[in-house]
């Protein structure tokens, strides 16, 4: 976290979760016909806690800004091509990237809705 405080970045929410593996299936389904990583990616998902972000940034463009720290899907390009981006520095393969981050900004949000409101604060709060 402090990584991503250290770019600017301002913390809104945060939650530590455990997600079944059914949740684990929903959150990642629009990956599933596209990427051959889909059945591993929910295996880790579902492997243990997960701690999860809303991040805010105040010079806006929060979601290119965060793209751009988060880097290249597959931490081996990170570590080569941007060895100082979050996947370069803590991921291990594109299943355990260290990173999940949305691939489309317009996906966010039904994200952070489908993480904060639906897993995370049922009740609303």
């Amino acid at each position: 976290m402090k990584s991503i405080t250290d770019h600017g970045f301002h913390i809104t929410a945060i939650e530590t979760l455990v997600l079944e593996r059914s949740v684990a299936e929903r959150f990642l389904e629009l990956y599933k016909s596209v990427l051959p990583e889909y059945l591993p990616w929910v295996d880790q998902l579902a492997s243990g806690a997960s701690v999860v972000l809303e991040v805010n940034h105040p010079e806006g463009t929060v979601y290119q800004r965060f793209r751009h720290l988060v880097g290249p899907s597959d931490p081996n390009v990170a570590r080569t091509i941007r060895p100082n981006t979050l996947r370069a520095m803590y991921g291990r393969d594109k299943v355990h990237s260290g990173v999940h981050c949305t691939d489309l900004e317009r996906d966010c949000q039904s994200d952070l809705e489908f993480i904060f409101r639906y897993i995370a604060r049922p009740d609303g709060r």
